[in-house]
C-alpha cells in the first residue's frame, strides 16, 4: 500500500461483496477500493475488518503500533457504550496476535447498529 501511495493512490473503501450460494455456503469477493491521496496521506495505514462470518461480532484491527495502542482503550470504550458491556478486546484461535494487532469481541457494527 505504500508504494500504491507514492503514486497517490490511497485506500479509501472496504466492501464486500457476494452472499449466500445456499444454506450451508456462501461466496465472498471482499474489495479494496482505491482514490487520489488529497495530501494527507502517511505511510502509516491503519486497517480495520468487521468480521461477521465463522464467529460473527468481530472487529479487528491492524496498523502501525503505536496507533493501535493509543485507539485500543478509547475504542473498547466506545464499543461497550454502543454494544454492551460484554464487548472485550482479546484475541481467538481464528483471529490471532499473528493476523491481528486488535481483536474486539462480541460486537454489532453492522445492519444498522451505527456503532460510529
Amino acid at each position: 500500500l505504500d508504494s500504491l501511495a507514492q503514486h497517490s493512490w490511497v485506500p479509501t473503501a472496504g466492501p464486500n461483496f457476494g452472499g449466500p450460494i445456499s444454506d450451508k455456503a456462501s461466496a465472498d469477493w471482499p474489495c479494496i477500493i482505491f482514490g487520489k491521496d488529497d495530501g494527507r496521506y502517511t505511510p502509516n495505514a491503519l486497517f480495520m475488518a468487521v468480521k461477521d462470518q465463522n464467529v460473527p461480532g468481530k472487529l479487528c484491527v491492524a496498523g502501525p503500533p503505536d496507533e493501535v495502542a493509543k485507539l485500543k482503550d478509547p475504542l473498547l470504550q466506545a464499543l461497550q457504550r454502543k454494544c454492551g458491556a460484554s464487548v472485550t478486546c482479546d484475541f481467538d484461535e481464528y483471529d490471532t496476535n499473528q493476523d491481528w494487532d486488535a481483536v474486539f469481541q462480541n460486537t454489532s457494527v453492522t445492519s444498522g447498529a451505527a456503532a460510529f
